[in-house]
């Protein structure tokens, strides 16, 4: 398995440029494609470091996979790590300490500003 698989709950969409709710329209499903679309924005390398990050407790992961984790934008990162909770039983009953890890890893920009 590799990269983080997501869908925000109503209060964590965020405007992004794919995505740019109005307060009073609900949240945009996602489908198969744009979650293959999501995979995409992360090399495998990084995909295996952010998703050992969140589901596997590793301590960091690198400056580049914090940019490519950036650039794919919160939405998408969001929708990414639902999805492997959905599709992987192993994960039932941690959801709580994977959406934690999930919300630290969209700061890793301020692990590199103070370390």
């Amino acid at each position: 398995m590799s990269i983080v698989d997501v869908k925000a709950d109503d209060d964590d969409y965020e405007e992004d440029e794919d995505y740019a709710p109005t307060p009073s329209s609900p949240p945009r499903p996602i489908g198969k494609t744009d979650i293959e679309s999501c995979k995409k924005k992360f090399s495998k390398n990084c995909g295996d470091q952010i998703f050992n990050y969140i589901f596997k407790n590793d301590k960091k992961f690198d400056g580049n996979c914090c940019d490519e984790l950036m650039a794919a934008g919160k939405v998408c990162h969001f929708n990414l790590i639902d999805d492997v909770l959905k599709k992987s039983p192993e994960f039932k009953g941690k959801e709580g300490y994977i959406f934690n890890r999930r919300g630290e890893a969209s700061f890793c920009l301020f692990w590199f500003l103070i370390d």
